[in-house]
């Protein structure tokens, strides 16, 4: 697989559980079309709770670290061209993920504690 070609992206989840998911969902929308950034919607699975997230097509990290903490998560994902992914900690801490961001089947999610939803399919570190 050429991998030269594909963009780095990242994902952010708007979920604060003291405020409305819906709202702090809708939220982040309207903050990314603000900063010029195209995302979709999907959700992510972060240590078994689901989240209103958006993958965000952008290498802009500058941008990823603000909205981070605007939303107040204690991280977010970055996936790099080549597929392999980290996790970005507000204090500049970055977790390298064993393994790439692919395409699971749902048969087994249930051995992931950790995956993203985007319509029908679902995406995985492994």
């Amino acid at each position: 697989m050429k991998t030269h070609n594909l963009k780095p992206f990242y994902i952010i989840s708007a979920h604060q559980p003291d405020r409305d998911n819906d709202v702090t969902a809708h939220c982040l929308e309207q903050d990314l079309a603000a900063l010029e950034l195209p995302s979709i919607e999907a959700t992510g699975v972060y240590k078994g709770e689901p989240e209103s997230s958006r993958i965000v097509f952008s290498d802009d990290e500058i941008k990823a670290k603000f909205l981070r903490d605007e939303y107040k998560q204690e991280c977010y994902l970055y996936v790099h061209n080549d597929r392999t992914a980290e996790l970005v900690y507000p204090d500049g801490t970055r977790k390298s993920l064993v393994g790439t961001f692919r395409l699971i089947s749902p048969d087994f999610i249930g051995q992931h504690q950790n995956y993203t939803k985007v319509g029908e399919a679902f995406y995985a570190v492994y």
